[in-house]
């Protein structure tokens, strides 16, 4: 190959090694120029083709290794979407009455753009899954411990109730001598209403408060053969109140606050009454009832 500048131009001749023949080319150097860059830009898209089909092939090998998830793990894993609905929805089953979960359920969660979200179809934004998992999470777990205190809050609530209702006998042993309702009268020898029930048993058995109250009246002194005798209400509020009458001695006085299973006399045969006995009445809302239907035990 022999170059020459003659006028600015560039011969090339080509020789060939096995024979004397050659041949010959001329080219301005404006030509020269524009066949290097040709010639550079075609080097350089070959070796970008390379790269992108080397890239590719790897992508693909790559993304056939990737071992899929089983279907029954897809299935089971829970969708934000799906926790929002069991949110939202959350049915108070023996809370029907729950502020919290109806506030809960009239509400809807809309997740808002943040930067670094982007738009799909319909100009809604999609936020990352996780981050809503994670939140839902949490508030799960707050309204879980809210129900808890809620629960105990209840709980509390009519444990202190209970407490106020005469649900126990209010002597340790002695056997129900006369019951609550029509009866004959032992002194008139006629039928008459009984407001209450009698529990024989030895003078001096300790009588308790069956709940809580307070003492409306403790009376000590009485008539022989005329009214209960001895004698003490407590009031246990909601209109309860339970009378104890012919008892031997008082332990209490008017105010006082009882505590069920407090001592509150001692049985006797004070006032109207054949024998040493406890004459037990219960009143709701100035009516009388029969204790044997509030006690439990």
């Amino acid at each position: 190959m022999n170059f020459r500048k003659e006028n600015k131009r560039v011969r090339i001749q080509v020789f060939s090694g096995t024979s004397s023949s050659y041949k010959q080319y001329e080219l301005s150097w404006h030509g020269m120029i524009m066949l290097g860059a040709l010639t550079s830009l075609g080097i350089s898209l070959l070796f970008m083709g390379c790269y992108l089909i080397v890239d590719t092939f790897y992508y693909e090998i790559s993304f056939a290794a990737e071992p899929a998830k089983p279907l029954a793990q897809q299935e089971s894993e829970p969708q934000p979407a799906a926790k929002i609905q069991t949110v939202s929805h959350a049915s108070a089953d023996g809370f029907p009455n729950n502020p919290l979960l109806s506030m809960l359920a009239a509400s809807r969660v809309e997740p808002q753009a943040k930067q670094g979200d982007y738009p799909e179809e319909g100009g809604q934004y999609r936020t990352d899954s996780s981050k809503i998992g994670v939140l839902l999470d949490s508030l799960e777990n707050k309204i879980n411990k809210t129900i808890e205190k809620h629960e105990q809050l209840n709980f509390e609530e009519v444990n202190a109730q209970l407490q106020h209702i005469p649900s126990i006998k209010p002597l340790a042993g002695g056997r129900i001598s006369d019951i609550f309702g029509k009866r004959q009268d032992p002194f008139q020898q006629r039928t008459a209403h009984h407001n209450g029930i009698d529990i024989a048993a030895p003078k001096g058995t300790l009588v308790y408060a069956p709940a809580d109250g307070i003492v409306e009246k403790a009376q000590t002194t009485y008539r022989i053969n005329k009214g209960y005798g001895r004698m003490v209400i407590i009031n246990h509020g909601k209109g309860i109140k339970t009378r104890f009458g012919h008892l031997h001695k008082v332990f209490v006085k008017p105010g006082q606050k009882i505590n069920r299973y407090d001592s509150i006399g001692l049985v006797g045969s004070t006032g109207r009454s054949t024998g040493p006995h406890l004459h037990y009445e219960l009143w709701d809302n100035d009516k009388a009832v029969d204790p044997l239907e509030f006690m439990i035990k």
